[in-house]
């Protein structure tokens, strides 16, 4: 029978002992807590729709001329939504800018998106409080009707009961609210403030380009009951192949949509450094446990003699490892408490460390997952560290024991366990050490990288113009020029300039080009250039 008791006994008599193992132990699960704690919440959790396993992102995809990214055309999207039967619903939506003017409060620049009406019913979210689109709201020259987020709701109309019906001025327009959305909208549509219909009204682009195939909105799908995403892929393939037969001159005819899971399209990028760093975290655990293990090892040298007269009076080797693995289960529960309590305050700085790098109001905490991971660790280590110990001491022979006792010797064989463990801690430190190395220094000559600018004292503002207000080229021209000569005579501003899209955003306009003297190609098969469109005096900014 296991004796709890005098396992804790075992461990109180020698409280240096106790404390330096615990703190060795602690550590390692408190660094895989606190880093799966984080993974859950940026990769495993960052999508918080129903069955989200079920939704799929659809992306354009054209390698021969190196175009992959998560936009599709609207006449493909039409021939998507009419004719592919492994999605039980399709929605689209595409980035748009509105002004919110009135209530004497100064304009608001507002994050928006255009969503068609079956956008909110696919992502498996509905408004809080009014109603979804409706499909008499997304055709052409439809009411204006948007939906806010529950953050513009409080920040501007301070919640507001009686705001869903009303109307609001956005881009010098009036618009009702017909609906506001639960607060912690998922990702990647966190930061939005206003939906409104009709993706096929996008102010960033013209009617004409538009038609002609121009790659800006970016569709959702949930598949079908029973139907997986290579079926669904291989759907998409066939419908490629017709749309390139009946749209073979718009541009977007050699671009085929390809479903990824909408998840993994948000988060693709992460996977492999936290890979990486859940497999550095899984050896400082494992190194923790060989030091842990060794220093039990060389506890148990003074704890023969006491073993020696256990098996003298009848206790069997089972007994002996059980006791020893019941001693291992305590130290590691100990070990356990104190690695959550690291991991809880590891969080609540990596919090501040790091908040300009997550989305806003993102909280990292041990959730259930996180603590059934800590009791899982537990009982692993439990058994790493304390297995070789109880093998070690269940094998000791009583006489030999003795005579060593009165020699004043130690045994050979406990020397040979820990110098084994000795060589497989020292092994896996090293792989650690010139891994980790490796990745510190790669993340240092990243970060000291020159961007091609000084990025010191240049500030950014995102200013979009209301096409109702500015209907013209030349109206929106005058417009910057004026902000721009305005800014430039501000004693405080060396230069000012603009440009569609900052710097290394990833944000830009893309073309298609033809080489002069080159024969012209039909317009789905010529190159992509990308282009930053830029007032003068940019590059004098920068």
């Amino acid at each position: 029978m296991v004796n709890f008791k005098a396992g804790l006994r075992a461990l109180f008599r020698t409280p240096g002992f106790t404390v330096v193992a615990v703190l060795t132990l602690g550590v390692g699960i408190a660094a895989n807590a606190a880093l799966f704690s984080v993974y859950d919440r940026l990769v495993l959790s960052s999508v918080s729709v129903p069955d989200a396993s079920r939704l799929v992102a659809l992306w354009s995809n054209n390698p021969r001329i190196n175009f992959y990214a998560p936009f599709v055309s609207w006449t493909r999207f039409q021939e998507l939504q009419r004719y592919a039967r492994s999605f039980a619903s399709m929605g689209v939506s595409a980035a748009d800018t509105f002004t919110l003017t009135g209530g004497n409060q100064p304009p608001d620049q507002l994050t928006g998106q255009r969503v068609s009406g079956e956008f909110f019913r696919t992502l498996g979210i509905l408004p809080a409080r009014g109603r979804d689109f409706a499909r008499d709201d997304d055709v052409p020259n439809g009411p204006n009707v948007c939906i806010i987020s529950d953050t513009l709701w409080t920040s501007r109309f301070g919640r507001s009961e009686s705001l869903v019906g009303s109307v609001i001025q956005l881009n010098n327009q009036s618009w009702q609210v017909v609906g506001i959305l639960p607060p912690q909208l998922t990702a990647p549509f966190q930061q939005v403030q206003v939906f409104a219909p009709r993706v096929f009204e996008i102010s960033l682009l013209t009617p004409a380009q538009i038609e002609s195939g121009a790659g800006y909105s970016q569709p959702i799908a949930r598949l079908a009951s029973g139907v997986s995403i290579d079926r669904a892929q291989e759907e998409l393939h066939a419908l490629a192949v017709a749309y390139k037969q009946q749209f073979g001159g718009k541009i977007d005819a050699d671009n085929p949509a390809e479903a990824r899971e909408f998840t993994d399209s948000i988060v693709g990028n992460l996977k492999p450094t936290f890979y990486t760093l859940i497999g550095a975290v899984g050896f400082v655990l494992l190194i923790a446990c060989a030091n842990v293990a060794s220093l039990f090892i060389g506890r148990l040298n003074g704890r023969q003699k006491e073993i020696a007269i256990r098996e003298s009076l009848g206790a069997t080797r089972r007994a002996v490892v059980t006791q020893f693995l019941a001693e291992c289960v305590l130290f590691s529960a100990i070990a356990g408490l104190a690695g959550a309590l690291l991991a809880r305050m590891s969080l609540s700085g990596l919090r501040l460390i790091v908040a300009s790098q997550v989305p806003p109001n993102t909280v990292f905490a041990l959730n259930w997952s996180a603590w059934a991971l800590i009791f899982a660790l537990t009982l692993v280590s439990a058994v790493l560290v304390g297995l070789a110990p109880a093998m070690q001491a269940s094998k000791a022979h009583l006489v030999d024991v003795l005579k060593d006792a009165a020699r004043g010797s130690s045994s050979a064989r406990g020397i040979r366990v820990r110098s084994i463990l000795i060589v497989v801690e020292v092994a896996m430190s090293v792989v650690l050490l010139v891994g980790s190395s490796l990745l510190v220094l790669s993340f240092l000559m990243l970060q000291r990288t020159p961007p091609g600018f000084d990025p010191a004292g240049v500030a950014t503002a995102l200013v979009g113009l209301p096409p109702g207000t500015y209907p013209t080229k030349a109206q929106q021209a005058d417009f910057f020029e004026r902000v721009i000569d305005g800014l430039r005579a501000t004693p405080q501003v060396a230069n000012a300039s603009a440009s569609l899209g900052l710097p290394a955003a990833g944000f830009g306009v893309r073309s298609t080009y033809t080489l002069l003297g080159q024969p012209v190609m039909p317009l789905s098969q010529r190159p992509l250039a990308n282009l930053q469109v830029v007032s003068e005096e940019y590059f004098a900014t920068l």
